[in-house]
């Protein structure tokens, strides 16, 4: 995973192993020059019970506000193997940032919160922080996280987290969206290629969230679409994506992108806009396709117009999944520009990653 902030002129990028977090962030906007210093990390995903077991991390999620990273991550029993968990690390940037005239690497300090419930109780599952590409440092206020249901649902769980210059972070108790609507979503079932076994559309769970223009932006994979968004979903598996405006109540709305004859999945969405202030942003997505007469391939969405930017082959055999972690990231120099990594099947044996960019 990575971000940029663009208040702070820094790449930040995230992975783990199962037992780690490796964690890097540059001293300023230029990772390409030799000369930029990076701050590397590894900090323990291990998570320890009252009882002694532990449990590893996956899937992990990075977010970032003015001041402050947050980390989320599914955690999976050593033992069984089965879901415990999900986790919020937060991150103080202070605290992992280079220092910009010296380059010298800080000690990580922090917040750790385990066991994240959903409203009214039950076990959240792969929450998103809402990342939010313009904020600024010093400024305080909310960061949002988001997610679905496990394995279906008809809302989203919302919580935040509140963020007072001088004062360490509070993570809220989370709400339901209460206006509005959001659309139900299932599992999809995997999609078909040409000449080869079907590929594997993942879940619903959603796949990154964005907070921006006084929204939160997030995606899934549905295969069951309300006829009142499509009336001609895919058979297999669709795109769908929320807006969700928080005020007096989370208010909601939802979108869907399908096509009777090509499967759409695993979505990542980023809002733009050329204005400022802004009241209509457009909305990018970025998304693998597939269908039996279209190779598995990477494309990228701007309204309902859909376009491959990345090809893909035939026939791919090299396992059945990938593609399920879309990036999308705003441009720091031009709010109505997002760009996007895509993976696809580069070959029958390999698949590959590109990268494009959608200006609205």
């Amino acid at each position: 995973m990575s971000g940029y902030n663009g208040g702070q002129g820094r790449f930040v990028l995230l992975a783990t192993d199962g037992t780690n977090f490796a964690l890097a962030a540059s001293e300023n906007a230029s990772p390409e020059n030799s000369a930029t210093t990076w701050c590397t990390y590894l900090v323990n995903g291990v998570t320890t019970n009252a009882d002694g077991s532990t449990d590893w991390v996956d899937y992990p999620a990075l977010g970032m506000d003015g001041d402050y990273l947050y980390i989320t991550s599914n955690q999976f029993s050593n033992g069984s193997n089965s879901f415990q968990y999900a986790r919020l690390m937060i991150l103080s940037k202070a605290s992992v940032y280079p220092d910009a005239t010296t380059g010298s690497c800080p000690t990580i300090t922090g917040w750790d919160t385990w066991n994240l419930q959903n409203p009214g109780g039950g076990a959240a599952f792969s929450i998103q922080p809402a990342t939010e590409p313009d904020a600024l440092p010093g400024t305080g206020g909310t960061m949002y996280l988001v997610n679905a249901i496990w394995s279906s649902g008809s809302n989203l769980p919302v919580r935040s987290v509140t963020n007072t210059v001088g004062a360490a972070p509070v993570v809220n108790d989370p709400g339901w969206v209460q206006s509005g609507w959001i659309a139900p979503y299932t599992l999809p079932a995997n999609a078909p290629q040409p000449f080869g076994s079907r590929i594997d559309t993942g879940d619903t769970r959603l796949l990154g969230a964005v907070y921006r223009y006084g929204s939160i932006y997030t995606a899934n994979t549905t295969g069951t679409v309300s006829s009142s968004l499509s009336s001609s979903p895919n058979a297999y598996a669709n795109a769908q994506w929320y807006q969700i405006t928080p005020g007096a109540s989370l208010q909601g709305t939802s979108q869907a992108l399908t096509n009777p004859s090509v499967a759409f999945f695993f979505p990542g969405i980023m809002p733009t806009c050329s204005i400022s202030p802004c009241s209509s942003p457009n909305v990018a997505l970025e998304l693998s396709v597939s269908g039996r007469r279209q190779p598995a391939s990477a494309a990228a969405a701007k309204g309902s117009q859909v376009s491959v930017f990345a090809a893909g082959v035939g026939g791919y055999q090299l396992g059945t999944r990938w593609g399920d972690y879309p990036a999308l990231a705003a441009d720091p120099t031009s709010t109505g520009t997002a760009w996007l990594l895509g993976e696809y099947a580069r070959s029958s044996g390999a698949w590959g990653t590109a990268v494009s960019n959608v200006t609205q």
